[in-house]
């Protein structure tokens, strides 16, 4: 039996109104937090680690600070190789808009400008199968939203080149051989693979799974990539990419003379070309 004082009693009394007197023992209500402050404590600390600072980034040797110095000095600003260099230094993990990669868009002369010039007859805005010249099925091609005419909107690849889009990831799933062509028999086999149960379909969640983007790399401290310091050397030297800007559409391509591989002939783009057209295909050396 707990026995109290008049003044205990006094005491007990308003702390069983605050509500933090059990059992006769008692603490201080300062030192103990009700479940509402514990919450907002706990919503206030969920809501910083969300939005808080990114990693502290790893800092530079000296030789690459030095490089890194006299690259900015040297790029002009919104340039290429700047934009690379910048987004190296704020630890960018490389994804499809960052750095030279987010200005890699697709041009081309035959764009909607170009077909509105030459088929769109009556001048509306669009052009019919009836005035397309071509055959049915580049039609078809050509008519990405299937609405069966052309409008600029077919001609709106936008984004970045690198951007992985669903039916980029599905081509190059389904392209085993990689020669930009998906025949019947390597959707045949996409299909097998992404059915693991043999079920003998697909299911809606096997296909978001399958085709679900790369989720984004927090900026910061990198683990099993290449740190700052080597990326920045590296685009100093140029193997990571040239640092002059690349040609633009319509401009001359610039000559080159390049070793066959395994050949001791070498070509040279100004001696090759004739009244045909040059494709030009390079691969990457990684």
């Amino acid at each position: 039996m707990n026995v109290f004082s008049p003044g205990r009693l006094r005491l007990a009394a308003a702390l069983i109104l605050a509500g933090v007197f059990t059992g006769g023992n008692f603490e201080a209500a300062a030192q103990k937090p009700t479940a509402s402050k514990r919450d907002a404590a706990a919503k206030r600390k969920s809501k910083r680690k969300q939005s808080g600072k990114p990693a502290k980034l790893e800092p530079l040797s000296k030789e690459a600070q030095r490089v890194a110095d006299e690259l900015q000095k040297k790029l002009p600003p919104k340039s290429e190789a700047r934009l690379m260099l910048d987004a190296i230094l704020k630890g960018s993990r490389m994804g499809p808009n960052d750095g030279w990669f987010g200005v890699a868009k697709g041009k081309s002369r035959f764009g909607w400008d170009y077909v509105a010039r030459s088929f769109d007859r009556n001048k509306d805005g669009k052009v019919t199968s009836r005035e397309f010249p071509g055959q049915p099925f580049r039609f078809r091609r050509l008519d990405r939203d299937g609405d069966g005419v052309l409008t600029a909107a077919d001609f709106d690849t936008g984004g970045s080149a690198f951007s992985m889009s669903p039916g980029s990831m599905l081509f190059s799933m389904a392209d085993r051989d990689g020669n930009g062509h998906v025949t019947k028999k390597e959707f045949e086999a996409l299909f097998d693979s992404l059915d693991s149960g043999r079920r003998g379909f697909l299911s809606l969640d096997d296909l978001a799974g399958a085709l679900k983007p790369p989720s984004k790399r927090p900026r910061g401290k990198r683990s099993g990539g290449p740190s700052r310091s080597t990326l920045v050397l590296s685009l100093a030297r140029q193997e990571l990419g040239a640092l002059p800007p690349g040609p633009d559409l319509n401009d001359k391509a610039p000559d080159f003379t390049l070793r066959i591989v395994n050949d001791l002939k070498k070509v040279t783009l100004s001696k090759e070309i004739g009244d045909k057209p040059v494709v030009l295909i390079f691969g990457s050396f990684t």
